[in-house]
């Protein structure tokens, strides 16, 4: 599934958050500078609200990196298209942690990169679970992913917590 980590790493950086904030990436990056000289100021999770959540294809122009994102529940079953979801907290800023859960009507060839602290794939191959700590200005997390060969069609679930709080639930279908 995430045979390219670093394509990965890029695209979450540059589809989710860049037209999320909409500014201009020097700022993101200087503002998460400050959050991090800050203490990165968490916020309780007790009064956790999610203001907008989404899911859909992400698509970046290498010619001037513009960012384009088309909600939908509908995958093409395309190697290389990528896909994913974001999620902005009401009123949150600082340091956050989320997990992501994503589930497969069967097993994917392949995963992608080995297990670790932040990523840890069932034995049976049908469930990834992605642990990420990001510093957030305006409080949008997300996550990208992109179709590679052996991705199975069908259901498939994406679950989104926030210190054990689920705050988005995306299901979509990856069709040929």
């Amino acid at each position: 599934m995430q045979e390219k980590v670093l394509k990965m790493a890029v695209f979450v950086a540059v589809s989710l958050l860049i037209p999320a904030c909409a500014e201009e990436p020097s700022q993101i990056f200087t503002g998460t500078q400050q959050a991090i000289k800050q203490g990165s100021q968490s916020h309780s999770t007790s009064k956790l609200a999610v203001a907008k959540a989404e899911f859909g294809l992400v698509k970046v122009n290498p010619q001037d990196y513009k960012v384009s994102f088309t909600p939908t529940n509908k995958v093409p079953l395309e190697n290389e298209t990528a896909y994913g979801w974001r999620i902005q907290l009401k009123g949150y800023q600082g340091q956050v942690t989320w997990r992501e859960v994503y589930r497969l009507p069967k097993a994917a060839q392949n995963w992608g990169p080995p297990a670790s602290a932040e990523f840890s794939v069932s034995g049976d191959k049908t469930q990834a679970t992605t642990l990420r700590t990001v510093y957030t200005k305006n409080g949008v997390i997300g996550n990208t992913w992109t179709v590679s060969p052996g991705d199975p069609s069908g259901k498939h679930t994406i679950e989104v917590f926030v210190n054990n709080i689920q705050v988005g639930k995306f299901e979509f279908n990856l069709v040929s």
